[in-house]
């Protein structure tokens, strides 16, 4: 990504990045490893807002599922209606989102029921790890998270929705809390 926005792009800037779609899911703390997500952290770092898109992969959460070969034509489908949106609510010749905000977009397995704004899952990771051979893992996605708890990314993709999460750009300068102006004294 930053290749791309600072040579491909430079002087430049595209009006959006879209990142993904990514196969499997982005929720909870398994956005953190995300390649896809932070792909469009590194836009929004640049000044460029963006979108992460992934989609779910009904084998990821049941390895015994039947369910057919993960299909990205409803997400693909989605995220062209969802950019339309974004785009018809531009102000002018405006940012198509705030500044240093993004999008992290998970599709659900079949045909979503609709959209949810959710917060990110509290779910550290959902990642387990499985010694193959002695002292040599693999990971492997696991399904943990707030299943029950729709107002989480993770739980409103389980109940069949989109689950849209706002991402933010790290700080650059500043940014402290005020609250923790005491942390610089330490020596």
């Amino acid at each position: 990504m930053h290749f791309g926005l600072s040579h491909l792009f430079k002087g430049k800037a595209p009006d959006l990045v879209v990142s993904g779609a990514n196969h499997g899911i982005n929720t909870g703390g398994a956005a953190n490893n995300s390649g896809t997500v932070n792909a469009a952290i590194e836009a929004l770092e640049q000044g460029v807002p963006a979108i992460a898109i992934s989609t779910e992969d009904p084998a990821e959460c049941d390895p015994e599922t039947t369910a057919p070969p993960l299909d990205f034509t409803e997400t693909a489908s989605y995220t062209s209606e969802l950019v339309a949106a974004i785009a018809s609510h531009r102000d002018g010749e405006g940012p198509l989102l705030p500044a240093g905000v993004g999008l992290n977009v998970t599709y659900p397995a079949g045909k979503a029921k609709g959209t949810k704004l959710t917060a990110a899952d509290v779910d550290p990771a959902q990642v387990d790890y499985v010694e193959t051979t002695p002292g040599q893992f693999e990971a492997v996605p696991s399904c943990a998270g707030t299943a029950d708890d729709p107002a989480t990314d993770f739980g409103a993709m389980r109940a069949g929705y989109v689950a849209i999460t706002q991402l933010e750009a790290p700080q650059k300068q500043g940014g402290v809390a005020d609250d923790l102006d005491y942390l610089a004294e330490l020596k």
